[in-house]
């Protein structure tokens, strides 16, 4: 069977390595006895990378590097390919889906790429196993220790520099045995699909070698041209990321780079040899001649260009031997695909043109191409080796270790599709999200008129499209108004609207709610509810009814510290009674205010709350004998004529915040916190929200908080609470970033420099810069024309004609057609 494998010179399949997969971590074993695993990583944005930050970078790459010895190959291979199908899910929302279907035809234009990075550790074992090799399936135990042994040795290896790798760069994965056969299959072929990994997985190569490959000067997979640059001359100097640029372009390519590392005695043998052919070349082969026969001394004058290379060879010599440095075979080949022959050269030429203006030279292959293609393939350690040698510090300059990162196609926490579709630089989409792992607060800073509160209202259209999803948003300006009518959401303006509330209405047992959970479960079970099964239903009631009374109490303790009255302990115990009292009334509409002012006995209480009954100015609040407050999955408090009111403020968006949080449920939810210093900025106030930002991760919900000030929140007390629990930042442009005054602050906010000058470069309404653990990312939201209407309507008459339309045909679809006119 291996005979008949091997002697099939006529197909692609005979030069490709591998032949099996031996075990559950994709490892694959090889025909010339090596194995190999291959993971997934994406490096830093070297956009937001300081020239520090990438020298440090590539230094400890470096001693990562110098750990692998002779015997060690690597593949590391950036692809560039067209951006996905864009990700969606089943949207009911007529609005929504409107917004979504627009995004969804702008990026799956077929104009959007992205890269995807993948590296490959390939270990020769001993000389006598691809002998052995061929003996494979014959019961020889053995070979079988001597393979298991290799094996060991390759795993405990690979385990190492995997995790020193996780250090080094955002994101490292190991791929999957199916992910290895479809990142495998890309590399031989010219089809673009997801590979099933067979019952056994025994002959990958006639497996998955599904094109024919033609040779030639101008050769052919699979019906695609092909072309195949390499590098044959280097500049002077190399610096970190040189080929960065390449993560740029609108055109798919494979840009494979191969080191086979060489031992250290290898190194050493060859430097030195290197260095004394060089050295030697400072005097002619004449004059040497002349003074081998005449016995004349070495003229004063030599070829100082030689000398200066012997000095650079002897510096690596020197670095190798305290082991500062490996050594090894590399070469390069990029691999440009195109379905016609003319397509494929002006996508060569663009590639060429980029390196050579880095000073290097390279060579569009044309005798050689099949061999470079062949070099590329991971696993490959035969065909295409280049004889010289390169250090591995200049090897970390020439690996596309730098990314445009391109953002998660997926949400793993919620297990949905990625929130919004963004672009960025490079024909790159970005695909912006909130969670970072279960944590979605996330924190906006940026100067009034920058586009803020258009980002905010794509943000909450957006995530309607999750299912069951619960978004509620104090907002200033109305710029909320127009999409919640859209979509079909309440929209409460505190302060106009005839809103009341009645914060005191649930502190006691109400028998409607006993009634009314009996009911659903009996109509649920279909069946009377056992006495047993009421009792629990009862023991619940008054279980809630004592944690309302509970909350209650701190809600109006709260209110006499804002007022300034310090309570004695007596005065606490009053009002405690006065509320065991007022609950104990059977008919919740009786439950107010007045009411409890009625029960207190002490006279300074009373006073203090009489303004906030109806004889006082705040009582149209908070005084009333119903709850003319409905929520929905949607709710919208507008904020901008109560916010001044300092005396109201405070007590309501309380009440408010404990009305939201018992309606949280476990659905992803958020809440959206725009011109947020009149939350932090409330002393009162911002110790609740430093428990909300520690316990609401807890019910699926992320807080975000919109500001137009960094010092809003640098001057608070919760300026470090909200920098750790804010895992997500977006900072709007800013052309003052740079400024004294502003440079220091945005340092404090965990941005260096160069992401602070491209925040003052940013252009207001248009550019957004992201920033979490997961990378850094400038960006623009690439909004349709219907989007754009409904997420970034703020203009006072615009909203006046919503509003109009709004009291004749009411929210959603209706609505919504007729104000985009569609």
């Amino acid at each position: 069977m291996i005979k008949e494998y091997q002697d099939e010179k006529n197909k692609l399949s005979t030069y490709v390595p591998w032949i099996a997969m031996i075990d559950k971590e994709a490892i694959i074993l090889n025909k010339n006895g090596t194995f190999q695993k291959t993971l997934k990583f994406r490096g830093h944005d070297l956009d937001s990378a300081t020239m520090y930050e990438l020298k440090n970078s590539d230094a400890r790459l470096n001693d990562v590097l110098r750990r692998l010895d002779g015997g060690w190959t690597m593949h590391i291979e950036a692809k560039r390919v067209r951006s996905k199908e864009y990700s969606t899910n089943e949207i009911d929302n007529f609005a929504v889906k409107l917004i979504d279907n627009e995004r969804k035809n702008k990026f799956e234009s077929g104009n959007y790429f992205e890269s995807e990075y993948y590296l490959t550790l390939t270990y020769l074992t001993p000389i006598d196993t691809e002998k052995k090799i061929k003996k494979f399936f014959i019961d020889e135990t053995e070979f079988s220790k001597k393979l298991d042994k290799s094996l060991e040795i390759f795993k405990k290896e690979f385990k190492e520099i995997r995790g020193l790798f996780e250090e080094l760069f955002l994101e490292v994965e190991d791929l999957t045995a199916e992910e290895t056969y479809t990142y495998l299959h890309s590399c031989i072929s010219s089809k673009n699909q997801k590979v099933i990994v067979p019952e056994v997985p025994m002959y990958i190569a006639n497996y998955l070698c599904d094109c024919d490959l033609v040779g030639g000067l101008k050769p052919i997979l699979g019906g695609k041209h092909f072309r195949c640059i390499s590098l044959q001359g280097f500049p002077n100097f190399t610096i970190p990321c040189m080929f960065d640029e390449l993560n740029r372009l609108g055109i798919e390519y494979r840009w494979s780079t191969r080191f086979m590392f060489l031992s250290k005695n290898e190194a050493l043998s060859k430097l030195e040899k290197k260095w004394k052919a060089t050295f030697n070349g400072r005097i002619s082969m004449l004059k040497r001649f002349m003074m081998e026969i005449t016995g004349q001394k070495e003229p004063t004058k030599v070829d100082e260009d030689a000398l200066e290379k012997a000095d650079e060879i002897n510096t690596q010599l020197n670095l190798t031997r305290a082991d500062i440095l490996t050594q090894g075979f590399y070469s390069c080949a990029i691999i440009i695909y195109g379905d016609t022959a003319e397509e494929v050269d002006e996508k060569t030429q663009k590639i060429e043109k980029i390196i050579n203006g880095k000073g290097f030279i390279t060579i569009n292959e044309s005798i050689n191409c099949i061999e470079t293609f062949l070099g590329a393939i991971p696993g490959n350690i035969y065909n295409n080796v280049r004889i010289p040698i390169l250090n591995s510090i200049s090897l970390c300059h020439l690996l596309p270790t730098s990314s445009v990162w391109g953002g998660d196609e997926w949400n793993k926490y919620l297990d949905e599709p990625a929130l919004i579709y963004t672009q960025t630089a490079g024909s790159t989409p970005f695909r912006f999200n909130l969670h970072i792992e279960d944590i979605a607060h996330t924190c906006i800073v940026g100067p009034t008129g920058a586009g803020k509160s258009t980002f905010l209202q794509l943000i909450n259209a957006q995530y309607k499209k999750y299912k069951n999803s619960k978004i509620f948003i104090f907002d200033k300006g109305g710029s909320a108004r127009i999409l919640t009518y859209a979509v079909g959401g309440i929209f409460f303006d505190l302060g106009t609207d005839n809103l009341s509330f009645q914060p005191l209405r649930n502190i006691g047992f109400n028998k409607e709610n006993v009634e009314k959970e009996i009911e659903k479960e009996e109509l649920k079970k279909n069946i009377k509810l056992p006495e047993k099964e009421r009792e629990k239903i009862i023991e619940k009631e008054k279980i809630r009814a004592q944690l309302e009374l509970e909350w209650a109490n701190e809600w109006l303790l709260e209110i006499f510290e804002q007022e300034g009255i310090e309570l004695k302990q007596i005065q606490k115990t009053k009002l405690w009674e006065a509320l065991e009292l007022l609950a104990s009334n059977s008919d919740p509409k009786f439950r107010t205010m007045s009411s409890l002012k009625i029960n207190l006995n002490d006279r300074d209480l009373k006073d203090t709350l009489e303004k906030y009954t109806v004889k006082g100015a705040l009582g149209k609040y908070f005084d009333s004998e119903e709850e003319n407050i409905s929520f929905s999955n949607w709710q919208v408090f507008e904020m901008e004529k109560i916010m001044n009111n300092k005396s109201a403020i405070t007590p309501l968006l309380s009440y408010l915040f404990h009305k939201i949080e018992g309606y949280l449920t476990g659905d992803p939810s958020i809440i959206v916190l725009d011109e947020s210093w009149v939350f932090i900025d409330n002393v009162l106030f911002a110790g609740k929200i430093r428990d909300w930002l520690k316990t609401l991760r807890k019910k699926n919900t992320g807080v975000i908080f919109a500001t137009q000030e960094l010092n809003d929140i640098l001057n608070s007390s919760l300026f470090t609470t909200i920098l750790d629990a804010c895992k997500t930042k977006i900072f709007l442009p800013n052309p003052n970033a740079e400024a004294d005054n502003y440079f220091p602050i945005y340092e404090k906010f965990g941005l260096n420099n160069k992401e602070i000058k491209i925040i003052a470069n940013g252009v207001a309404k248009k550019d957004y810069y992201y920033k979490s653990e997961k990378g850094s990312r400038l960006f623009q939201l690439a909004l349709g024309k219907n989007t754009l209407k409904l997420v970034g309507a703020n203009d006072p008459e615009i909203q006046k004609e919503a509003r109009e339309l709004y009291e004749v045909l009411g929210g959603g679809e209706k609505f919504t057609k007729a104000y985009l006119g569609i």
